[in-house]
């Protein structure tokens, strides 16, 4: 296996592999593979499988190249897989199953960077866990059960909706003394689940969510020049003001006591990443 740039060859003269799989995932330009009784269009992040002894041709833009990581495998499986796995279908493939088989192509070409034997064998199961990737997924369209696509869209869907129950909460509650724990019972979820999404589906966690809205607040306070920084702290659900002072000093890149000082509709330098 390795990255390949086709030559222009492969895509005039009809060729086939006489012992092998191929295993074709397109990484630059778009491959038009044409088989005997199907031509299949793949655009990077796809991935196609050539049966043994099946002629095709692949054809490409010649001015903007084509790059392809390819593998060549045996396999006594064969048969019984294209069997149940058609070619054809492999472009149409739900994204999040795109998704995961590009990520183990990832893998497996740092893999062959290192060539050790352990990464030879670890590139095998690999390959394996690509090619039950597209078993389970066509049998699941030929039974009929939901497709991993749509599942997959119903749990973005409550994550979503599990963001934005969090997001209200501390909205509402951001003076009070706030705990993951006490957020997650109240949302019904374990700590951790919610802590995992909230980081995950927005790149920063909920307390610096909460950091963010306390810090908005204590500023618009202190701009009206009706609270001395005591007074915001306790407002915003900070009980120590030297340590409220600190962290808007951080937020803010400027005290608390110049706050009123400048245009409330100045951009901010940056937010911190977590504060509790």
């Amino acid at each position: 296996m390795g990255v390949t740039i086709f030559d222009p060859i492969w895509s005039q003269r009809p060729h086939a592999s006489r012992l092998t799989i191929e295993l074709l995932h397109v990484l630059k330009g778009r491959l038009r593979l044409i088989l005997p009784r199907h031509c299949l269009v793949a655009e990077p992040g796809d991935t196609l499988l050539v049966p043994t002894n099946v002629v095709h041709r692949d054809e490409f833009d010649f001015h903007n190249g084509l790059e392809i990581f390819m593998i060549h495998f045996r396999w006594k499986a064969e048969k019984l897989f294209f069997q149940r796995v058609p070619p054809r279908g492999m472009p149409s493939l739900p994204a999040n199953v795109k998704t995961e088989i590009g990520m183990i192509m990832d893998h497996l070409r740092s893999d062959i960077s290192r060539g050790t034997e352990g990464d030879r064998v670890l590139a095998g199961v690999r390959l394996m866990t690509v090619l039950l990737l597209l078993l389970r997924t066509a049998a699941e369209c030929k039974t009929g059960r939901p497709m991993l696509s749509k599942q997959n869209d119903i749990r973005q869907a409550r994550r979503r909706l599990l963001m934005a129950q969090a997001r209200e909460y501390l909205e509402q509650r951001f003076a009070e003394p706030v705990t993951l724990d006490h957020i997650a019972k109240t949302l019904g979820v374990s700590s951790y689940y919610l802590s995992h999404v909230f980081s995950e589906e927005s790149d920063f966690s909920l307390f610096a969510y909460l950091t963010t809205l306390r810090m908005e607040k204590a500023r618009a306070l202190l701009a009206d020049r009706q609270f001395n920084v005591k007074q915001v702290a306790h407002a915003v659900g900070y009980d120590d003001s030297n340590y409220f002072s600190r962290v808007f000093h951080r937020y803010f890149g400027f005290p608390p006591h110049s706050a009123h000082k400048l245009s409330a509709s100045r951009p901010r330098p940056g937010a911190i990443k977590s504060s509790k």
